[in-house]
C-alpha cells in the first residue's frame, strides 16, 4: 500500500478532507436540508457513499452520531439539531460533525491498509463492551478523533478522553481500563498530546473511585438478551422521539395519573422568576402567580403519594431500551435479533411502530412499567448529589440560593432551572449536569435558552465548571474560589 496511506493513518493528517466533508454538511444543513448524501474519496481509488440524517427539532440536545459499512462503502451521519438555534450552536455542532467524520475516516485507511490488518488495528468488530473499545482498530480511531476535538475545541486531551469515557455505555470497573488504554496509545504515537503525569494517576484514580450505579441492561442476564437491549439503547433518543415510545408511554400511564393544582405550592418561585422579566408565560392573576401547566398537572404518584420515578420513562432511553428488551423477550424475538446491526434493529422496530401500544398493553399492565426505572433512578441520585454540591460552592463564592427543586420537580421541568441563585442583586438561574459534556450539551440546547448558567461538578467533586450559553466557561475550586 502506499506511503500516502501510511502517513495517514500514523499521523492522523485527515484535515484536507475532514473540512471539506463537514463544510459541505454544514451547507446543506444552513438549508435545513433533513436527508442528503454525496461521495467522497479519502483513499484513492475508493469513492465512500457518505449519507447525511438530520432530525429538526426544538427539544433535543445537538447530537451527532455515525458508523460505517465498510463492505459496501458507506458513511452515515445522524444528527439531532434545532434550525432556531442554528447560528448560535455552528461551531459546536461544526466540531461535533468534524469528530465524527474523523472517526470514520481513520477505519476506512485502517481498512485500506493492509499491513495493520496483521497487526490487529482493524479485524471483526463482533465486540461488545470493554473489547469491543480496547480493540486496536477503535482505541488508534477514538484517540485520534478525541486529539482532533481538543486540538479544535483548546481543551486538554485528557480532559476530552474524560468526558467520552464517561459519555460510553461501559461497566464503571471499566472505565479507568478505557482510560488508561488511550492515554496510552496517545504517549506512544501523539508525542505532541503533552499528558502530564500527575494529572494522569489523579484522573485514573478519580474514576477508579466513582460512585457505582446500575449499569444499563445489567438486570439482563441472557447474553443474546443483553446484547440486544444494549444496541437498542444505542438508538437513544430516536426510540420516543421517532419510534413514538414517548406516547405510547403516556398512553399506559394516563389512568394512573393524578391531576392536581399545584398552583400554590410553586407560589415562591415563580414569583422569582416572574420578576426576572423573562418568563411572560408566568402571569399574576388576583395577587396569585400563575402558569397553565400547573393548574391540571397530571403526575404518577408513588404508595406514599410523592412523585414516582416512572413520570420519566417516556423519555429515558436507557429505560425504553430495558422495556422494549423485555417486550421482545415475551414476544420470543431476541434470538432473532440479538446479531443484527442497530440499523437492522431500527427497521424491525420501525416494522412495529403501529402496533406497539398494542404490544406494551398485551404483556405490561400500567403498574406494570413501574419496575423500568433502574437507569432513571441511578441518574436522578447522581443529580441530586450534583445539584447540592453545586449549590454549596456557589454559596461559598457568596451567592445566596433562592430556590432548588428536586426530583419530579415542576420549575425544573417547566423552565430548566436546577437552582436559583441571587448575587448582589441579580437573578441567577443554573442547570446542573452530572458531567462536563453534559453541561456543554445543555449550553447549546434551544431548550434552555432562558438559562443563565450550566453547571458540572470536576475532579470527583472537587470544584465545578460553570458555562454560559456563549460557550465561556470557568471554574471554582471547592471553596467558591474562581480558578484561572
Amino acid at each position: 500500500m502506499s506511503m500516502n496511506i501510511r502517513k495517514i493513518i500514523e499521523e492522523g493528517r485527515y484535515d484536507g478532507i475532514v473540512g471539506k466533508t463537514t463544510k459541505k454538511i454544514m451547507s446543506h444543513l444552513k438549508r435545513n436540508e433533513s436527508d442528503f448524501e454525496f461521495t467522497i474519496t479519502p483513499i484513492k481509488d475508493r469513492p465512500i457513499n457518505t449519507k447525511i440524517i438530520v432530525h429538526w427539532n426544538d427539544e433535543e440536545e445537538i447530537g451527532v452520531q455515525g458508523w460505517m459499512d465498510l463492505n459496501q462503502d458507506i458513511l452515515t451521519l445522524e444528527i439531532w439539531m434545532d434550525s432556531r438555534y442554528m447560528k448560535t450552536n455552528f461551531n459546536f455542532l461544526s466540531g461535533q460533525i468534524q469528530d465524527a467524520v474523523m472517526h470514520e475516516i481513520q477505519h476506512i485507511a485502517q481498512h485500506s491498509y493492509k499491513e495493520r490488518e496483521s497487526e490487529g488495528l482493524y479485524g471483526d468488530q463482533g465486540y461488545d463492551g470493554l473489547e469491543y473499545y480496547t480493540a486496536p482498530f477503535e482505541v488508534d480511531a477514538w484517540v485520534r478523533g478525541l486529539y482532533k476535538q481538543a486540538k479544535y475545541f483548546k481543551k486538554p486531551l485528557i480532559n476530552v478522553f474524560k468526558m467520552m469515557v464517561q459519555h460510553l455505555d461501559l461497566e464503571e470497573k471499566d472505565k479507568p481500563v478505557l482510560l488508561k488504554t488511550w492515554i496510552d496509545y496517545a504517549e506512544k504515537n501523539l508525542p505532541k498530546a503533552q499528558l502530564s503525569e500527575n494529572m494522569i494517576k489523579n484522573i485514573i484514580k478519580e474514576e477508579m473511585g466513582r460512585t457505582k450505579r446500575y449499569q444499563g441492561c445489567s438486570h439482563f442476564t441472557d447474553p443474546n438478551a443483553n446484547q440486544l437491549c444494549r444496541k437498542i439503547s444505542g438508538l437513544r433518543a430516536w426510540l420516543h422521539r421517532d419510534l413514538g415510545m414517548r406516547g405510547v408511554i403516556d398512553e399506559m400511564l394516563k389512568d394512573l395519573k393524578v391531576v392536581q393544582n399545584m398552583t400554590e405550592k410553586y407560589q415562591e418561585p415563580l414569583k422569582i422568576l416572574h420578576d426576572t422579566g423573562k418568563y411572560p408565560e408566568i402571569k399574576l392573576v388576583n395577587g396569585t402567580y400563575t402558569h397553565k401547566r400547573l393548574v391540571d398537572a397530571g403526575l404518577v404518584l408513588d404508595e406514599n403519594g410523592e412523585y414516582d420515578y416512572v413520570n420519566k420513562l417516556n423519555t429515558n432511553y436507557s429505560d425504553l431500551a430495558e422495556l422494549i428488551t423485555e417486550l421482545l423477550v415475551k414476544g420470543g424475538k431476541v434470538n432473532q435479533l440479538a446479531d443484527k446491526n442497530e440499523i437492522g434493529i431500527k427497521r424491525y422496530l420501525e416494522s412495529i411502530k403501529p402496533v406497539l401500544f398494542r404490544l406494551v398493553s398485551k404483556y405490561f399492565k400500567p403498574e406494570e412499567l413501574k419496575q423500568f426505572v433502574r437507569n432513571t433512578v441511578g441518574l436522578t441520585k447522581m443529580g441530586d448529589e450534583a445539584e447540592d454540591y453545586a449549590g454549596e460552592v456557589l454559596e461559598r463564592y457568596g451567592m445566596n440560593q433562592l430556590y432548588q427543586g428536586g426530583n419530579g420537580d415542576f420549575i425544573d421541568m417547566m423552565f430548566g432551572a436546577d437552582l436559583i441563585m441571587n448575587y448582589e442583586g441579580r437573578t441567577i438561574t443554573c442547570q446542573v449536569k452530572s458531567s462536563e459534556r453534559q453541561a456543554v450539551n445543555a449550553s447549546n440546547s434551544n431548550q434552555y435558552r432562558k438559562i443563565d448558567y450550566f453547571i458540572s461538578p470536576i475532579n470527583n467533586m472537587n470544584g465545578i465548571v460553570i458555562y454560559n450559553r456563549e460557550g465561556k466557561s470557568f471554574r471554582m475550586d471547592n471553596s467558591g474560589k474562581i480558578q484561572n
